[in-house]
């Protein structure tokens, strides 16, 4: 997948001056993608990323 093409196409949207610290733009995708493919909800893609390494590894993690 081109990440590059989210980071130059999300990026604009991030402050990374303000607020507390952001998340990287190819794992918020990464985890926006699998929620939407797999018709997950918030809290079951979030546990399916912290127990499978498929996910961390899409998520480049």
């Amino acid at each position: 997948m081109d990440w590059s093409f989210f980071d130059g196409h999300v990026k604009k949207h991030y402050k990374e001056d303000s607020g507390r610290p952001t998340l990287s733009i190819r794992l918020v995708v990464s985890l926006l993608i699998s929620k939407h493919v797999r018709n997950l909800s918030d809290e079951n893609i979030v546990e399916q990323w912290a127990e499978k390494a498929y996910y961390q590894y899409f998520n480049g993690d």
